[in-house]
């Protein structure tokens, strides 16, 4: 909502982010899109918010819209 906005001294303390980076190559490769989640999440850090970030093609990642696709899906996992 249009102002509204939260005092810039008060954290965001309850406020956690994963930022899943899909790219087509692993790490340790360069990615801009890794570049730019890690600039996102920074400035949530920055504000007290607990960050993350995976890089979805590391992982086993079965298709599918289901919670956990079956046997050796890792998506359960990211998820947490």
């Amino acid at each position: 909502m249009e102002g509204r906005r939260q005092p810039k001294d008060r954290a965001i303390t309850e406020l956690s982010a994963l930022a899943l980076v899909c790219m087509l190559t692993p790490s340790p490769t360069a990615s801009s899109s890794e570049l730019i989640a890690r600039h996102v999440l920074a400035e949530l850090a920055r504000h007290g918010g607990k960050t993350s970030l995976a890089r979805v093609v590391g992982h086993d990642v079965k298709p599918g819209v289901q919670i956990d696709m079956g046997e050796g899906d890792e998506w359960s996992a990211l998820r947490r």
